[in-house]
């Protein structure tokens, strides 16, 4: 029997039936395939939540994308010479081998308000910081723990004196801000002073009132960049895509694979959070956390105690010369609008739900010690702080069922990325000498 000529053989295989080609399933369909539906602002909602975008720009801080403020700010990250008798530097409550946050309350003094840490990962996306919003950066954020009593214990004046005595360090400093005051005009300056204007008999505030307007203002400016540097170096701190992030392209390219590889238990927890519990209403976008204050009705440690959450953190910000729109934000910004303080007590900023598996408890006091004792507040509510009558409740009970609240966790769990890159998270190879570290 003779071949079939190549004509022929060409003229079977293209009648031979093929596969309908069409355009790649949509978001819906691969859904809709696996038994998810979501309505469409749902569908919406999950979609904007990835991927992240590019950082936005630091308030009042041009250094903020410098590389050589950010080695210089990892340097003063790790350098216990910001600190009273050198016990303390910014890694002792986030290190970085626990995502940089400690996951316990700082109790370590009388004036200590229970706060737990916040990790630093990803907080450069923030436009507020701390659990009250009391700073609105993160050079101002980093400042604030310097010279608390209860943190760092240190003072600006001392720490002018330590960068200039310390050739690493004022080397660096120089490069990246200018000359730090010299040592003819140190010498006319006390070894240490802050204002403490609460206290006016303190011997540190006392020695700032010794210092004229300039002198103080010099010493300022070198606090403020010390700041700055350390917001350079806080806003490398940034994870990497996590499965989600995958889950969602894959989505958007139509690709069944990268569905399937997500898993069919973590896409039901994304439905019950965007379209059963409509979680997004506050933890929303692609940090799942609308940057808001709301009253998250977390159970209360001590009932005997009035914390004033976001009501304390606008009067902290609106007296800080260190906010955005005062005199050491570079550029000066205008000042903002802000709700009057009262209006705003017992409520917190919205956590950001990415990165969540990580040691220690969650909400502002840690009082819920794992995800799981999350998830079981705001389906009962059973232990919730009372709910300020005179405001519109923003939680009610979800009265999810168990597997919701499993699928949910796994959900919540797919948030997790890489940590941030290896070269960020360790203390800089060639250490500061610790010269000029105070006594006392």
């Amino acid at each position: 029997m003779r071949p079939a000529p190549l004509p022929l053989l060409l003229a079977l295989i293209w009648a031979w039936p093929q596969e309908p080609v069409g355009p790649p399933p949509g978001p819906s369909e691969l859904l809709a395939e696996i038994g998810l539906r979501f309505s469409p602002q749902a569908l919406a909602d999950l979609l904007a939540a990835s991927p992240r975008p590019s950082l936005p720009p630091s308030p009042g801080n041009p250094w903020a994308d410098d590389l050589d403020a950010a080695r210089l700010g990892q340097r003063l990250f790790f350098d216990p010479g910001l600190s009273w008798g050198g016990s303390t530097n910014c890694a002792s409550c986030h290190p970085p081998n626990r995502l940089f946050t400690n996951g316990v309350m700082d109790l370590r003094g009388p004036e200590a308000l229970r706060r737990q840490s916040p990790t630093l990962v990803d907080a450069a996306y923030l436009p507020w910081l701390g659990w009250t919003g009391s700073s609105d950066s993160l050079w101002s954020q980093a400042l604030g723990p310097l010279e608390d009593v209860t943190e760092h214990d240190g003072n600006r004046v001392a720490f002018v004196h330590h960068l200039a005595e310390d050739p690493t360090l004022s080397g660096a400093y120089t490069g990246v801000f200018g000359p730090l005051p010299s040592a003819e005009e140190r010498a006319l300056w006390p070894r240490e002073a802050k204002p403490v204007p609460s206290r006016p008999n303190h011997r540190l505030e006392r020695a700032w009132q010794g210092m004229d307007a300039a002198q103080q203002q010099a010493a300022s400016r070198v606090l403020a960049n010390i700041g700055k540097a350390i917001e350079a170096y806080e806003r490398r701190l940034l994870s990497g895509p996590a499965p989600f992030d995958a889950f969602v392209a894959g989505l958007s390219r139509g690709d069944r694979a990268a569905r399937d590889q997500f898993g069919l238990a973590a896409a039901r927890g994304a439905w019950v959070f965007f379209e059963r519990a409509r979680c997004q209403r506050c933890h929303s976008g692609p940090l799942f956390s609308d940057g808001d204050f709301h009253d998250n009705r977390a159970p209360v440690l001590e009932p005997e105690r009035d914390d004033p959450g976001r009501a304390l953190g606008l009067a902290k910000l609106a007296a800080s010369p260190f906010n955005a729109w005062g005199p050491f934000g570079d550029p000066r910004l205008p000042a903002p609008q802000l709700p009057a303080a009262e209006s705003q007590r017992g409520l917190w900023r919205t956590a950001p739900l990415r990165n969540l598996a990580r040691p220690g408890g969650y909400t502002h006091e840690g009082q819920l010690p794992s995800l799981a004792a999350v998830i079981e507040h705001y389906s009962s509510l059973e232990r919730a702080r009372p709910a300020d009558p005179t405001r519109p409740a923003e939680v009610e009970p979800l009265h999810l069922s168990a597997a919701e609240r499993a699928d949910l966790e796994l959900f919540l769990r797919s948030l997790q990325g890489p940590p941030p890159p290896e070269d960020w998270r360790q203390r800089p190879r060639s250490e500061p000498s610790g010269e000029g570290q105070v006594e006392r």
